[in-house]
């Protein structure tokens, strides 16, 4: 950016910004309009809050260890108050890097320039479950017409964002009149738990999410059962601040993608996070969600 421009102008350029109190350092680190700002202290990392903060702490406290002991940076967990809040975090600066559904993602590249780092292998073809008590239980979502239905948060990917698009686009359903009520419980944990004590008669949740709860015993047939999924589609992310220096998002995409099922350690810190491997992520992987959030104004331009 500055090295094309001509010497004279470059001049000028350089001895304002060394006025503005930027370091020698970050001139030579100046391009395509930000600055690459060498990491200090403990790096912030954002997580939405998807779940339980007991949950969450289990899912993460042994992976970032584990990326600690790899690259000798230092992590502090944010988990934040709501989905907004950690993406409003992101945005500003307030956090590092970030562990961000698809819909989150696209705002974020849009608002801030996130950089995709690396996605799970389950990522690439997420899904998003309807589930509903087993008693009684419909053969379809259209069976549901005038029913009470819960959703996640209104920037989850899974919980909200990729059901809602695919209700409007494939069923021809808009949940405020056809259902008798559309709810939102905050995180994916608690909208299971609504649809299994009949707080609502229907929900939507991360697939996953759901069929670990199954596995666990948490969940069990006889009360709650999987009426359908959404097509599959890209989800969850992590990413980072366009602002950071190269040679350490290579030192954190390879502290990702070393860990391999072959190794305990790392295969417990893989179940964890319900994957076997970590892959390198691309902006365009995401290119299906942006459509869908855009779709639903939460981008600019037209849908």
């Amino acid at each position: 950016m500055i090295a094309s421009m001509p010497r004279g102008i470059r001049l000028l350029v350089l001895l304002a910004l060394v006025g503005l109190g930027i370091s020698g350092f970050e001139l030579w680190q100046l391009r395509e309009g930000a600055i690459e700002r060498e990491p200090t202290g403990v790096l912030r990392v954002g997580v939405l809050p998807d779940q339980d903060q007991d949950a969450l702490a289990k899912r993460y406290g042994a992976l970032l260890a584990h990326l600690e002991a790899s690259t000798d940076l230092k992590f502090d967990l944010v988990t934040g108050k709501n989905y907004t809040d950690i993406l409003d975090r992101f945005v500003s600066g307030e956090i590092d890097m970030a562990w961000l559904g698809g819909a989150t993602f696209v705002q974020a590249r849009e608002r801030a320039g996130a950089e995709p780092l690396v996605t799970r292998d389950t990522d690439a073809r997420f899904t998003s479950a309807y589930i509903v008590r087993t008693e009684g239980a419909g053969a379809s979502v259209t069976d549901y017409e005038g029913k009470r239905i819960a959703f996640n948060d209104e920037l989850s990917t899974s919980g909200y964002i990729m059901p809602l698009f695919f209700l409007e686009e494939d069923d021809k359903i808009v949940p405020e009149a056809f259902f008798a009520s559309v709810e939102f419980s905050g995180t994916h944990d608690n909208t299971i738990e609504w649809v299994k004590s009949g707080r609502v008669d229907i929900g939507v949740a991360n697939a996953q999410i759901v069929q670990a709860k199954f596995d666990s015993g948490e969940l069990s047939a006889q009360h709650v059962t999987v009426l359908a999924e959404t097509p599959p589609y890209a989800d969850y992310v992590w990413t980072v601040q366009r602002t950071m220096p190269r040679h350490v998002i290579m030192r954190l995409t390879n502290a990702f993608l070393e860990l391999s099922m072959g190794n305990p350690e790392h295969a417990a810190i893989l179940r964890a996070n319900r994957c076997t491997t970590y892959l390198p992520a691309k902006a365009e992987d995401w290119s299906y969600v942006e459509r869908a959030a855009r779709a639903q104004g939460l981008l600019g331009g037209a849908p």
